[in-house]
Formats: structure tokens, C-alpha cells, sequence
């Protein structure tokens, strides 16, 4: 294994150079630090966590806490923290969190702060846990009351209004929505955007949902199901004739249904998803869907942690989403993307 005399040598600069490199607590001409970063890459040298903790009392990690895995957010969380040298530690967790254990390194020192991804925190873990470290939260799961907290999350009520419009446009009138319920019984916050964003694209054109045709599961392929269910009657006719599920996965759920029903997707009714995950695109028919950024949310994130010079001000950051028009819908594109 490479040592920090070795990374001076092929950098020809002093060994306190090198350090106040990799440890960022001096300022260092950028030549210097290219060179530096140059050997360090070249000899792949790795820093001794144990012993810089020892002298900084700081890790330098970074906690994920996850309930869904998201390459996309995993990667940007990994190369962001690369570039400001820290190092990311991801624990897996349900999406009710409702104990500390998960949290294990950050109680312990081994993470100085942490980024929840799709986990909603009870109100007693989540006081506890940021009044100790920092934190950001990723995805709306539940709206807390802590204005203090960075928050990044999409823009769910614009972009479910953008994708509404799109169904109007399609011809739709009858428009339908499918939201998610947490393990509880309630509607989660992103569920409460989305529907939000429906209701205000119907009522510039005069319309609004009965309340038939807005209905709310546990977020599964079988939630999707259920609501293909809910939402068509015994004769094979569906009560919509445009239905916006709020992810994809429950958006996948219904149209297998809606098949097995008879009716024709988007022939008899036109579906739409949300978060562009990978099936969607593979999906028969192809499913239209809203793009969720998942790697500037990462980038985002991480930055927040690390650079919180930069972000003085707590509170929410809502990052724009995309269109992504398939035939799901009817096609056609959009200015955000092409069919495909």
C-alpha cells in the first residue's frame, strides 16, 4: 500500500502539502493540489480513516440511509463525495423507520452526518437525530415540521400538473389518479403534491376529478392492481379514460391488470407513471412516465453535508423533473423528450 512520502515524492511537493490537500484544512495553490491528487490517483493511495478521526474527530463519511435503490442517486452520491474526499456508508432500512439502529454510524462516530432516501423517520427518531448531526432529506415521504432540515426533493406538483396536461391534450376528461399510503393509512406527502398538481391542470380547463376516480394504495405492483380494480367496471369499460399513477410501479401494476380486464392501454385508457425506473421502458405498452433527477438530487444532497458554507438557509430545494412521452399515452413526444 502506497504512504503519504511516496504521494510527496512522485508529486515533488512536502508531505505537509499532500496533507493539506487531502485533508482540505489549508488553502493550496491549485497546481499543487493537481499534482497532488495526480500521485495520489496514480499510486492509489488510500487515507487512514482511523487515524484521521483520531486527529480531526471527523470521519469524513457520510451516512445513506435508503429504503429503495436508485443507482443513478447512488452513483452521483459516491463521486460527489469523492471529489470533496469523504467517504459514503449506505444502510438499507424499511420505509417506516422506526427505530435508531440503521443509524448505528452515526451514534457511533463512525458518519458525521446522514442522507435519508425514501424513509419516512417517526416524529421521536427523526428530533433525535437531527438534533445531533446534520441531515438531508430525499423525497417527500412525510412533511416534517423542522424548517432547519435541508430537503431536496422534485418538483412533484408542477411536473404532476405538466403530465395532466399532457393526458388533456391527448384528449383525455376523465382523468383518474393513483396515490400511495404510507404503512400507517396516510397519504404521503408527495402523493398530497402530485394530486395537488392534477387537480389545478383539470381546473384551468374547467374540469375536476370525481371522487370516485382518485384512489390511494400501499405503492406496490398489487396496489396498482387494486386501483385498475377500483377504477373499471364489471362490463371491461373503464369509469376514466386517463390515469396518472403517481410511480411507475404502481403504474406497471395497473396496466397488467387493465389487460387482464380487456381494456386496451391506450386505446380503451391512457396511463401515466412516475420516476422513470428502468421497467418503464420495457414495459408493453412503453409507459410514460416523469423523470425524477435522481442524480443532481444526489449531488444535491451531498453538497449540503459537505459545503453547508454555501447553504446557510435550511428548507426545501425542488428540483425540476422531465417528460417522458411513450406510448403508454399515445406517444407523440414533448418538448422535454421524444418518444421512445
Amino acid at each position: 500500500m502506497a504512504t503519504i512520502d511516496e504521494v510527496a515524492r512522485l508529486a515533488g511537493v512536502s508531505i505537509a502539502t499532500v496533507s493539506r490537500v487531502l485533508n482540505r484544512n489549508y488553502p493550496v495553490s491549485e497546481k499543487s493540489r493537481a499534482r497532488v491528487m495526480a500521485a495520489v490517483e496514480a499510486l492509489g493511495y488510500q487515507t487512514n480513516l482511523a487515524g484521521r478521526m483520531l486527529r480531526t474527530n471527523t470521519s469524513r463519511t457520510l451516512l445513506v440511509a435508503f429504503s429503495v435503490l436508485i443507482p443513478a442517486f447512488m452513483d452521483a452520491v459516491i463521486e460527489t463525495a469523492n471529489v470533496y474526499d469523504h467517504t459514503i456508508l449506505f444502510s438499507y432500512c424499511l420505509p417506516h423507520l422506526t427505530h435508531t439502529e440503521p443509524l448505528k454510524p452515526l451514534y457511533t462516530g463512525m458518519a458525521d452526518g446522514v442522507i435519508y432516501l425514501n424513509v419516512m423517520l417517526e416524529p421521536a427518531v427523526f428530533a433525535d437525530v437531527c438534533s445531533r448531526y446534520p441531515a438531508v432529506l430525499c423525497g417527500d415521504m412525510r412533511d416534517y415540521a423542522a424548517p432547519d432540515v435541508h430537503r431536496i426533493v422534485v418538483d412533484n406538483e408542477t411536473m404532476a400538473r405538466r403530465m395532466t396536461e399532457h393526458l388533456l391534450d391527448k384528449g383525455c376528461r376523465r382523468i383518474g389518479c393513483v396515490g400511495v399510503r404510507d404503512a400507517q393509512g396516510q397519504i404521503t406527502q408527495f402523493s398530497r403534491e402530485r394530486e395537488q398538481g392534477v387537480r389545478k391542470a383539470l381546473a384551468a380547463r374547467g374540469l375536476a376529478p370525481e371522487p370516485a376516480w382518485v384512489f390511494h394504495g400501499d405503492g406496490s405492483f398489487e396496489g396498482g392492481r387494486a386501483a385498475a380494480d377500483a377504477l373499471a367496471v364489471q362490463t371491461g369499460k373503464a369509469m376514466v379514460d386517463g390515469l396518472f399513477c403517481f410511480t411507475d410501479t404502481i403504474a406497471i401494476g395497473c396496466i397488467r391488470r387493465l389487460s387482464e380486464r380487456g381494456i386496451r392501454v391506450p386505446d380503451d385508457l391512457r396511463v401515466a407513471g412516475f420516476d422513470d425506473i428502468d421497467p418503464a421502458r420495457h414495459l408493453i405498452p412503453s409507459l410514460s412516465t416523469v423523470a425524477q433527477p435522481f442524480d443532481a438530487m444526489g449531488r444535491e444532497c451531498v453538497l449540503r453535508l459537505v459545503r453547508p458554507e454555501r447553504y446557510p438557509e435550511a428548507g426545501q430545494h425542488r428540483i425540476a423533473g422531465q417528460l417522458v412521452i411513450r406510448e403508454s399515452t399515445g406517444g407523440g413526444g414533448t418538448p422535454d423528450t421524444p418518444s421512445n
